[in-house]
């Protein structure tokens, strides 16, 4: 893929209703070269009742300018149209965005087993983004409360490091299926 066709993508969640359940407060998308493409505060439908602000650095005063969940959707969800979405634990991100891509519309840094080589992580753990930048991009992250964009971009970081071998290595998984030993 083109540097164009490609962003990076975080988002920072708060706890809602009783539970506690997360809901989007933040979301930012950055370009390949980590321009902030997007970033806005997000009022979620429900109230909120737990900032996380230790973590995700959202407080009350953000609301005061955040735009709807509905407004912030059909926003993101224009700009992510014929993109691949770079981040790390993506999952997450796109259930509190309330829709889905393709997989072959995304890039996990969470899940790419050669950046958890590089990491010397075993395979049956998931590294956390601060981890894979400490040891791959000798970058310090997360030090106190998380900022989406840093996180956007430093998915990207990652991702620009070994997409060579990424996109090669999706291209030769999806050519394999193809081969006759799948079909009778």
């Amino acid at each position: 893929p083109s540097a164009d066709q490609l962003v990076g993508l975080d988002c920072e969640m708060v706890g809602v209703g009783k539970s506690k359940r997360s809901a989007l407060a933040r979301v930012s998308i950055v370009s390949y070269d980590g321009v902030i493409v997007y970033d806005k505060y997000v009022r979620p439908d429900e109230e909120i009742t737990d900032y996380r602000t230790r973590w995700s650095g959202i407080r009350k005063s953000h609301m005061k300018q955040a735009i709807s969940m509905t407004q912030a959707r059909q926003e993101v969800l224009t700009i992510l149209r014929d993109k691949i979405v770079i981040g790390h634990g993506l999952k997450f991100d796109f259930e509190v965005l309330q829709f889905q891509l393709p997989s072959t519309s995304k890039r996990d840094t969470a899940n790419y087993l050669w950046l958890r080589r590089l990491a010397d992580v075993r395979p049956c753990v998931t590294p956390s983004l601060k981890t894979l930048a400490r040891i791959i991009l000798n970058k310090t992250i997360q030090t106190g409360e998380h900022c989406s964009v840093e996180d956007a971009r430093t998915a990207m970081q990652l991702y620009r490091l070994v997409s060579n071998k990424w996109e090669l290595d999706l291209k030769q998984h999806s050519k394999s299926f193809m081969e006759d030993e799948y079909w009778p």
